[in-house]
């Protein structure tokens, strides 16, 4: 039941205590929308060095790190804006099945393509409860050359059956990680598996996370591959022969994803690590010409560390010139999808996603929204439920400069007479029976740049 009205009374809370995401973060996601629109084949302003996407800026990087800082928006800034969000993912991991991204296959020594893939997918399963790359024959991979080959193939995995193939290869190499190449496992590849077996093992009831690592690390620990100084960059598998560290990198992407279950030891590692990479001397700006070098993996280091002066600073070098107006380049793994997700990141925000992952239960006891699209020439700047006011606040701005109509629906409140509070002192009010789940509606014109506040509160 429900009826509108104008009043004279605006929703008794003070908004600015809920942050807003910045222009920055805000056109970073519309890129990423942009990039999940684009035909299938085409790739704007992702152009790897490497045409057979062989080298480190390739887009199945590109593509892995937009879900997860995606996932990370969603989950710690606005969790209620399922909706948008839940697309926005899907149309990412469905660029990364298409053939550019996979260059070879997943079956043996791949992880950087099948870990990330890996992941990906359970943190849509996660974050939205929907089993859509659960099911068999949901990743599947179509190879059919025109000019060349053997004909048509074709090869069918799905989540589970993807991490059952992980697992084998760990299991093959001792324990030490899966090869990202032929006879090479580095630390970093190995975090996104071990990432997903726990999300995994939280909606299936299971627990192979916990003798996966009990074994992965004793094999890190036999080849003294991690220490409180830069990890070592690879191991060889066939020769046991481990490759000392040429920079910080691959120590600082290491770093940023196994925070999630080795807190410990790298927050313990930082200080010894970063010097001589991320040090200021004499008060002058950050700028080492070894951490810009590094740019994609340090941000994200220094985002999931909460290290907030370090990280700004960094993140000032990420214009197209720089104060004598000299061309710098950014590379399209740092521009596109790094320091977007240092950016969108919060302190431990890995960590805080692996201890408390979103379950079937927690998600179906919050209220969230739908109907709120970045097609809609919109902005999401709020997107919070608070428990406490039995209040969910959602500010939206028009960016396209045209007016537009903005309709959503909010979904899970639970019983009691609710008020949705919109410009210009008009209310809408519903009704939700006694143990029922209930929707509100929230429907506004908005002007060309104009920003609104749409609070849906529960009457006292």
């Amino acid at each position: 039941m429900q009826s509108i009205k104008p009043t004279g009374t605006q929703a008794s809370l003070d908004l600015s205590v809920y942050p807003k995401l910045s222009d920055e973060q805000t056109g970073h996601l519309r890129y990423f929308h942009n990039l999940c629109s684009a035909a299938d084949g085409n790739w704007p302003h992702m152009g790897a060095q490497e045409p057979g996407q062989e080298f480190l800026d390739a887009n199945r990087y590109q593509l892995a790190t937009m879900a997860y800082a995606t996932g990370l928006t969603h989950y710690h800034r606005l969790p209620v804006l399922r909706g948008l969000f839940k697309p926005l993912i899907r149309g990412l991991i469905l660029k990364m099945l298409q053939r550019e991204p996979w260059a070879d296959l997943i079956v043996r020594e791949n992880i950087m393509y099948s870990g990330h893939l890996l992941l990906m997918t359970s943190l849509y399963v996660m974050l939205f409860d929907d089993d859509e790359f659960e099911r068999p024959g949901s990743l599947t991979f179509n190879w059919d050359p025109i000019f060349w080959g053997m004909g048509p193939e074709s090869f069918s995995y799905d989540n589970r059956s993807l991490q059952k193939a992980i697992l084998a290869e760990m299991r093959r190499n001792d324990w030490v990680g899966a090869c990202c190449e032929p006879n090479l496992v580095f630390i970093v590849c190995n975090q996104f598996p071990i990432i997903t077996m726990h999300y995994n093992d939280v909606r299936d009831g299971t627990d192979v996370v916990s003798g996966v690592l009990q074994k992965y690390s004793a094999a890190l620990e036999k080849k003294n591959m991690i220490s409180r100084d830069l990890f070592q960059d690879w191991v060889s598998v066939k020769q046991g022969r481990t490759a000392p560290p040429k920079s910080v990198g691959l120590t600082a992407w290491s770093a940023a994803f196994m925070n999630t279950w080795n807190s410990e030891v790298v927050r313990a590692g930082f200080t010894k690590q970063s010097v001589g990479f991320i040090t200021k001397i004499d008060g002058r700006k950050l700028s080492s010409g070894k951490a810009l070098r590094n740019a994609r993996e340090v941000a994200k280091w220094l985002s999931e560390l909460g290290k907030k002066e370090e990280l700004e600073e960094l993140l000032t070098n990420d214009q197209a010139t720089d104060s004598q107006g000299c061309w710098t380049h950014m590379d399209p793994f740092s521009g596109n999808a790094a320091v977007v997700y240092a950016r969108l990141n919060v302190d431990d925000g890995q960590k805080k996603m692996w201890g408390q992952p979103w379950t079937k239960e927690y998600l179906q006891t919050q209220p969230w929204v739908d109907g709120l699209e970045f097609n809609q020439g919109l902005d999401c700047l709020r997107g919070v439920w608070d428990e406490q006011a039995k209040a969910m606040i959602i500010t939206v701005r028009e960016w396209a400069s045209r007016a537009t109509y903005v309709g959503s629906a909010v979904h899970g409140l639970p019983s009691g007479t609710w008020t949705v509070y919109l410009k210009k002192d008009t209310t809408l009010n519903y009704e939700v029976p006694t143990g029922e789940k209930g929707v509100a509606m929230a429907m506004e014109t908005m002007e060309a740049g104009e920003e609104v506040d749409f609070v849906i509160m529960r009457d006292v």
